[in-house]
């Protein structure tokens, strides 16, 4: 451990950035510019892949380099001075699932970068993906942060990180036509193995003035496409699912002092959008309003859906499904772990009364299960991947037929906490 660079591990998180209509109904009020003003901001659009939010950080010592830690969105997942090397192939993180040899190729990539900034210490910050197609998750980073006195400095996806990162990528042998667009990534994703996974930033959709990047990307936006009727003329209205890991485009000012996300209406749905009367624009720029409007009708579109809506997320793809079982049987196993851990608890509620013994289940045996499997994830600096209430059914679910099946074997009493018999 003594080559290992002497550094403070400590979570640094990507920063949450606004929805484009909301920032457009702010912009005079927070940055004394209109909309109109706004709209002529130079900007570069990349594609906002639907994953799960990765980081790496590296340092070098010595002529060595070593990673530091991989995160997520809310915490470290693994750290060079708590876990093993061999300990990040079998880390199973959200959307990736396992993430197998993908730390080693960020490592690469991030060196990469490093290098060629002349820094020894970066964060860079990705988007990590898998499909039910293919076992390999892939990894697209889209900003990066790099020491600058006592604070890290933060780099958006301009046109500099951009040539940044595609170059890296193209050392590594993954060259842009790889990742041109949304189809072109997917089908270079789905040919990689676990020898090389794809590191490539996300496809560059488009470069110039925010408004005429509005203007253009729209109609890759809409969920609904009119068609008519070849024989009626009847106009027929396809509501369409957005492409596979879409999730809508994330806009970053060329100057890096801003990003914007501007998700489909199904990803995120925006009710409470600036109406076009509270916004501040030049008088007599119909173009802007023209524009705005384009941007608003992407997050009303999700109200076109109706109750249509729950069931085509389900059938988004296959990958969803599939994921979705895996983290069950996870789940299961884990509740299964954690009841393991509190047996001997269990097999002393036999004086309590069964007509007494969900209330013994529900308040005080499943709570207790829960806190036991969010140890596990805890102690080993990993993300608990269930929310509580999911964790709680689980335990219940599972508990209730091994405590109700326990032989009464004394006067009845009612349910006590075990926290009862705790000194203090």
């Amino acid at each position: 451990m003594s080559d290992i660079p002497k550094t403070s591990i400590t979570f640094e998180s990507w920063a949450s950035y606004y929805n484009l209509a909301k920032v457009l109904g702010d912009c005079y009020r927070k940055y004394g510019k209109t909309v109109t003003d706004f709209f002529k901001l130079l900007v570069l659009v990349t594609e906002k892949i639907d994953g799960s939010n990765l980081a790496i950080r590296v340092s070098d010592a010595n002529g060595e380099w070593h990673i530091i830690f991989l995160q997520g969105r809310n915490s470290i997942v693994w750290r060079v001075d708590k876990n093993k090397f061999e300990d990040m192939m079998s880390i199973n993180y959200g959307n990736a699932k396992n993430l197998a040899t993908l730390p080693i190729a960020m490592k690469n990539f991030a060196v990469l970068v490093a290098k060629k900034l002349d820094v020894k210490d970066i964060i860079v910050y990705g988007e990590a993906i898998r499909t039910a197609a293919h076992e390999v998750p892939s990894w697209h980073p889209f900003g990066y942060k790099v020491p600058n006195g006592d604070e890290w400095e933060l780099h958006l996806l301009n046109s500099a990180t951009y040539k940044l990162f595609a170059d890296a990528s193209a050392a590594m042998g993954f060259l842009p036509e790889l990742y041109l667009d949304h189809n072109s990534l997917m089908s270079s994703y789905k040919k990689s193995t676990s020898d090389k996974p794809l590191v490539t930033p996300p496809p560059k959709a488009f470069g110039g003035s925010l408004g005429t990047a509005i203007d253009a990307l729209h109609p890759t936006m809409l969920k609904k496409e009119v068609k008519k009727d070849p024989k009626t003329g009847e106009e027929i209205v396809d509501l369409k699912y957005p492409p596979e890991a879409f999730e809508g485009y994330f806009i970053v000012l060329e100057n890096n002092s801003n990003g914007l996300k501007w998700k489909q209406g199904l990803h995120e749905e925006q009710k409470n959008i600036p109406k076009e009367e509270d916004l501040v624009i030049d008088l007599g720029d119909v173009t802007s309003l023209l524009w705005y409007k384009k941007v608003a009708e992407i997050y009303n579109s999700r109200e076109e859906y109706g109750n249509r809506a729950p069931m085509l997320r389900s059938k988004a793809s296959t990958a969803t499904r599939n994921e979705e079982k895996t983290l069950v049987e996870k789940l299961r196993a884990d509740v299964k772990k954690g009841i393991a851990n509190i047996i001997g608890k269990i097999s002393g509620c036999g004086n309590i009364a069964k007509e007494s013994r969900m209330d013994y289940i529900i308040n005080d045996i499943a709570p207790q299960v829960v806190n036991e499997v969010k140890k596990q994830y805890i102690d080993s600096d990993m993300e608990v991947p269930y929310e509580d209430k999911n964790l709680l059914t689980a335990a219940i679910s599972n508990l209730k037929p091994i405590i109700m099946n326990v032989p009464f074997t004394g006067a009845a009493t009612a349910a006590k906490s075990s926290n009862d018999d705790d000194d203090g």
